[in-house]
C-alpha cells in the first residue's frame, strides 16, 4: 500500500525484510536425528514487520521502512502479506535477492531460527527513513547486525521530535545505539529474558534504564509475562494461561501493544497489560487470520 493519510502515520517501524518458513514440529531431535515437520507456514521476518502488520490490524496508519524483496515467489508472498495486514511501504526497485528465515518451533513453544539477512543487509543503507518525521511513534528493531541504520532512524526520529519504541531484540546494545538513543525521547526500551534468567531482570532493567533513559525498561520472560521499569515504578504483568498455537512473532505482537498503548494515551500498567494480551493473542489466532479488533480512541474510527 501506498499513500500517506491526511493524519500522518501512526506508528513507522524500521527493520529488515525477509520470508520466513516456520516449520512445526512435536519436539527438537537429538543430535544427527531427525523430526517431522508436522504443517510448515510462511511469516514474515523480523520483528518490524510484525508488529507493523498487528498494529495496522488494529486500526493504526502504519508503515514499513525496510530493505527491498526481490519479484521472486518468496518477495511477493511477503509484499502480499504486509498489502492485506495493511501496512503501507515506500516504493522501491526490486532487490536481486529476498532475505530467508527458517523457524523450527516445537510443542513446548521452543523456537529456533536460522537466518540467511545478508541480502536485506547489502539493501539497508540506502532506505529512505524520512517517512519518520510524519509520524506519532518510531519502532525501531535495534539488532546488532542493524546497528548502523537503527542508530540513523533514532537520529532522525530525534531531529523531528517523534518518540521512539526501540526493541533489543535480546541482543546486547551496540554503543551507537546507545549513543543516538541519549539524543532521543525513548517512549520504552524492550528487550527479553529465557525464563531461566527471570532472577537477573531487576538487573537489565536498572541496566538499560541508566543506558537509555527511557520512560520505561520492558522486559518480556516468556510465559512468566513482562516486567517494566520505570523511574518512579516496577510494574508485572502474568501471561495468559491459553493453548498457545505458536510462539514465533510474540515479541513482535507484544512490541505492537506497546504501541498501541502509547497511541492511546495510557499509562505504564495498561501499556503493559494491553502489550502481553496482544502477544497471546497473537499466537492463539489461526495462521493468517486477523485478530478481533476493539477500537481504541484516535485508532480505528
Amino acid at each position: 500500500m501506498t499513500g500517506i493519510p491526511d493524519r500522518g502515520w501512526d506508528l513507522a517501524c524500521v527493520s529488515y525484510l525477509a520470508y520466513a518458513r516456520v516449520l512445526h514440529v512435536d519436539h527438537y531431535p537429538d543430535p544427527d536425528a531427525g523430526a517431522v515437520v508436522r504443517h510448515s507456514e510462511m511469516s514474515l521476518a523480523a520483528d518490524g514487520p510484525i508488529t507493523a502488520s498487528v498494529a495496522a490490524r488494529y486500526g493504526a496508519a502504519a508503515i514499513l521502512l525496510s530493505n527491498p524483496v526481490s519479484d521472486d515467489a518468496p518477495g511477493r508472498d511477503v509484499l502480499r502479506a504486509l498489502s492485506v495486514a495493511g501496512v503501507h511501504q515506500v516504493p522501491q526497485r526490486p532487490a536481486a535477492e529476498t532475505a530467508r528465515l527458517t523457524v523450527v518451533a516445537d510443542r513446548r513453544g521452543t523456537r529456533t531460527w536460522f537466518a540467511e539477512p545478508e541480502p536485506a543487509l547489502r539493501e539497508l543503507p540506502g532506505v529512505d527513513l524520512t517517512p519518520i518525521s510524519n509520524a506519532r511513534l518510531a519502532y525501531i528493531d535495534c539488532y546488532r547486525i542493524l546497528a548502523t541504520t537503527a542508530a540513523r532512524a533514532i537520529q532522525t526520529a530525534a531531529a523531528h521530535d517523534v518518540p521512539v519504541l526501540l526493541n533489543l531484540g535480546n541482543d546486547q546494545p551496540h554503543p551507537s545505539i546507545i549513543a543516538a538513543a541519549r539524543t532521543a525521547t525513548v517512549y520504552a526500551i524492550q528487550t527479553g529474558l529465557p525464563q531461566s534468567q527471570a532472577d537477573h531482570v531487576d538487573t537489565l532493567a536498572d541496566s538499560l534504564m541508566a543506558m537509555f533513559r527511557p520512560e520505561a525498561a520492558i522486559i518480556t520472560l516468556g510465559d512468566k509475562g513482562a516486567r517494566a521499569r520505570s523511574a518512579h515504578s516496577t510494574h508485572l504483568v502474568r501471561a495468559e494461561t491459553v493453548p498457545i498455537r505458536t510462539t514465533h512473532g510474540a515479541g513482535a505482537a507484544f512490541s505492537a501493544g506497546l504501541a498501541l498503548a502509547y497511541l492511546d494515551d495510557a499509562d505504564l500498567p495498561e501499556a503493559l497489560r494491553l502489550a502481553c494480551h496482544t502477544g497471546t493473542e497473537h499466537c492463539t489466532r489461526p495462521s493468517n487470520s486477523s485478530p478481533h479488533v476493539t477500537p481504541q480512541k484516535g485508532l480505528v474510527q
